[in-house]
């Protein structure tokens, strides 16, 4: 409306002016023409004021869109440093399986973390995406009266895009708070996965605060004779000098043999934490060696799912600081009581979900594998 009254202002005095001359010329044309040419000359100013005023407009949008285009540069060089720092941060803690071997052969940051650690038993399962360190949120505010350019806009949303996830970024789980993960899919697929999961936990975990524990059937002892050689699969914590317990190691074929392991390791954890329950709050917090108990095979029907050992250790293997790895083939097989379990799927690629309405979810994971 302003623009509009803008523009009849002159047009208005120009027509008055010239009006005026009509009527009051007293027969001498030349008041007329010198009217005639303010008249205009008036219309010629506000032409050339209109121009000037868009010229102006687009000359200060063009500032504001260069400027805000430069920002948009500078947040990206500094969202690509904050991204390449994060992922060469999560593969420097949470590298392959091959660079595992690397670390573990030099003994370079071998057995760095302790049961105090925040990342203690927190393992990786593969790569995927991630969140962004420093989530990055484009504020478009509530005035519903700002134009925004349209180019400055799109960049802005792309940039936003592009940076809200990383890509090829491990993807960990916090194995110590899980309880029973189960593990669905192919058997090479699995085995490969887990064992994958295994060569980090020994890597970063020392056998002081890291007990490996097995059973397989007789035909997969190739998929894990190897775990005899490690020191984590030994009963340190309860070596009692005897050289024939001290190179007993926690691996086993038979039903029979895993009900005795298991007796032996979750019975005076349960003991013991019943006991810390019944002096009160002032106990204090129970800490305990953490265990991984891995399962080739399982099935709620046969002999090792039948162990009333095993099904009161699915109830309460957070409590006392053990993970149960129930590997199964059919998703009809998993333990009734899980905290997590990771589908694999053809082509290597796997999903992460916890139990629960509010249990974390990934999916579209490249799942790790070790052979």
């Amino acid at each position: 409306r302003g623009t509009v009254l803008q523009m009849l202002l002159p047009v208005v005095g120009s027509l008055s002016l010239v009006g005026f001359a009509f009527i009051f010329r007293h027969d001498n044309p030349a008041f007329l023409w010198v009217a005639g040419a303010i008249a205009g000359l008036m219309l010629l100013v506000m032409i050339a004021i209109r121009i000037q005023q868009g010229r102006n407009t687009r000359k200060r949008r063009a500032r504001n869109v260069s400027k805000y285009k430069a920002y948009i540069d500078e947040r990206r060089d500094h969202l690509r440093a904050v991204a390449e720092a994060q992922r060469a941060s999560a593969h420097r803690l949470y590298p392959d399986a091959e660079e595992l071997w690397t670390l573990a052969s030099t003994r370079r940051c071998l057995w760095e973390r302790r049961r105090e650690d925040a990342d203690f038993m927190h393992v990786r399962v593969g790569t995927g995406e991630v969140a962004l360190a420093a989530p990055v949120e484009m504020d478009l505010g509530s005035d519903p009266l700002v134009e925004r350019e349209p180019d400055c806009l799109v960049r802005a949303e792309e940039l936003v895009a592009s940076y809200r996830t990383l890509d090829h970024t491990p993807i960990t789980i916090p194995a110590d708070e899980i309880g029973c993960l189960a593990i669905v899919g192919d058997p090479e697929a699995t085995r490969g996965l887990v064992r994958a999961l295994l060569c980090g936990m020994v890597t970063w975990h020392s056998p002081e605060d890291l007990r490996l524990v097995a059973w397989f059937e007789p035909p997969a002892e190739p998929e894990w004779g190897w775990l005899k050689w490690l020191p984590h699969t030994r009963d340190t914590a309860g070596f009692t000098g005897d050289e024939s317990q001290r190179h007993a190691v926690g691996l086993t074929v038979e039903p029979s043999d895993l009900d005795v392991l298991l007796t032996q390791l979750i019975r005076p954890r349960f003991e013991h934490l019943d006991r810390v329950r019944e002096s009160g709050p002032r106990s204090g917090p129970v800490s305990f060696q953490q265990v991984v108990v891995v399962i080739d095979g399982y099935a709620p029907g046969a002999e090792v799912g039948k162990l009333p050992v095993f099904d009161e250790l699915l109830v309460r293997a957070h409590e006392i600081g053990v993970l149960v790895i129930a590997i199964v083939a059919d998703e009809d097989d998993i333990p009734t009581k899980v905290g997590a379990r990771i589908d694999l799927t053809e082509g290597g690629w796997a999903a992460y979900v916890e139990s629960g309405p509010d249990g974390r979810r990934v999916a579209r994971i490249r799942a790790d594998s070790a052979s």
